[in-house]
Protein backbone atom coordinates (compact mmCIF):
# COMPACT_ATOMS: atom_id res chain seq x y z
CA UNK A 1 0.00 0.00 0.00
CA UNK A 2 1.00 3.63 -0.66
CA UNK A 3 -0.98 5.83 1.46
CA UNK A 4 -3.14 6.14 4.45
CA UNK A 5 -4.69 9.46 5.46
CA UNK A 6 -5.96 9.59 9.11
CA UNK A 7 -9.22 10.85 10.53
CA UNK A 8 -10.01 11.49 6.85
CA UNK A 9 -13.44 12.83 7.89
CA UNK A 10 -15.33 13.67 3.88
CA UNK A 11 -12.66 13.89 2.35
CA UNK A 12 -10.15 11.22 1.46
CA UNK A 13 -6.65 12.15 0.42
CA UNK A 14 -4.72 8.98 0.29
CA UNK A 15 -5.44 5.43 -1.22
CA UNK A 16 -7.06 4.40 2.11
CA UNK A 17 -8.67 6.55 4.48
CA UNK A 18 -9.36 5.44 7.79
CA UNK A 19 -12.21 7.81 10.10
CA UNK A 20 -14.00 7.01 13.53
CA UNK A 21 -17.26 7.43 12.37
CA UNK A 22 -18.98 5.39 9.74
CA UNK A 23 -20.94 8.20 7.84
CA UNK A 24 -21.43 11.60 8.18
CA UNK A 25 -24.82 13.29 7.73
CA UNK A 26 -25.79 14.22 3.61
CA UNK A 27 -22.44 13.05 2.54
CA UNK A 28 -22.09 9.89 0.29
CA UNK A 29 -18.48 9.42 1.43
CA UNK A 30 -17.39 6.85 3.68
CA UNK A 31 -14.34 5.64 4.98
CA UNK A 32 -12.95 2.64 3.90
CA UNK A 33 -11.66 1.80 7.46
CA UNK A 34 -13.60 2.78 10.51
CA UNK A 35 -11.08 2.58 13.37
CA UNK A 36 -9.84 4.87 16.74
CA UNK A 37 -6.54 6.39 15.31
CA UNK A 38 -5.06 4.96 18.95
CA UNK A 39 -5.38 2.10 17.80
CA UNK A 40 -5.16 1.37 14.06
CA UNK A 41 -5.44 -1.90 12.53
CA UNK A 42 -2.28 -2.06 10.31
CA UNK A 43 0.66 -3.86 10.25
CA UNK A 44 4.21 -2.21 11.12
CA UNK A 45 5.36 0.07 8.56
CA UNK A 46 2.07 -0.70 6.50
CA UNK A 47 2.37 2.41 4.25
CA UNK A 48 4.36 4.12 2.71
CA UNK A 49 2.88 7.47 3.67
CA UNK A 50 0.41 8.19 6.26
CA UNK A 51 -1.86 11.90 6.34
CA UNK A 52 -3.14 13.49 9.39
CA UNK A 53 -5.14 16.85 8.21
CA UNK A 54 -6.08 18.70 11.25
CA UNK A 55 -6.43 15.64 13.50
CA UNK A 56 -4.36 15.56 16.38
CA UNK A 57 -6.30 18.60 18.00
CA UNK A 58 -9.48 16.05 18.55
CA UNK A 59 -7.58 13.32 20.59
CA UNK A 60 -7.36 13.12 24.13
CA UNK A 61 -4.01 11.09 23.73
CA UNK A 62 -2.13 12.96 20.39
CA UNK A 63 1.10 11.58 21.69
CA UNK A 64 -0.59 7.85 21.61
CA UNK A 65 -1.65 8.67 18.18
CA UNK A 66 1.57 10.39 16.60
CA UNK A 67 3.37 7.09 18.05
CA UNK A 68 0.51 4.74 16.10
CA UNK A 69 0.89 6.91 12.67
CA UNK A 70 4.97 6.74 13.31
CA UNK A 71 4.11 2.69 13.53
CA UNK A 72 2.46 2.32 10.52
CA UNK A 73 4.57 5.14 8.21
CA UNK A 74 7.85 3.85 6.65
CA UNK A 75 8.50 7.03 4.67
CA UNK A 76 7.03 9.92 5.02
CA UNK A 77 4.61 11.35 7.91
CA UNK A 78 2.38 14.52 6.68
CA UNK A 79 0.84 16.25 9.80
CA UNK A 80 -1.07 19.51 9.73
CA UNK A 81 -3.07 21.83 11.65
CA UNK A 82 -5.69 24.17 10.76
CA UNK A 83 -3.68 27.16 12.59
CA UNK A 84 -1.43 27.06 9.78
CA UNK A 85 1.71 25.06 11.61
CA UNK A 86 3.39 22.22 9.32
CA UNK A 87 4.94 19.27 10.47
CA UNK A 88 6.45 16.98 8.44
CA UNK A 89 8.76 14.04 9.29
CA UNK A 90 10.81 12.16 6.81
Amino acid sequence: MYSVDIGCGTLKRAEIGVDIKKYFKDNKYYPDIIADAHYLPFKDNKFKEARGHNLIKHYLNPFQVLEEIKRIANDRIILSTDNGYYWRWN
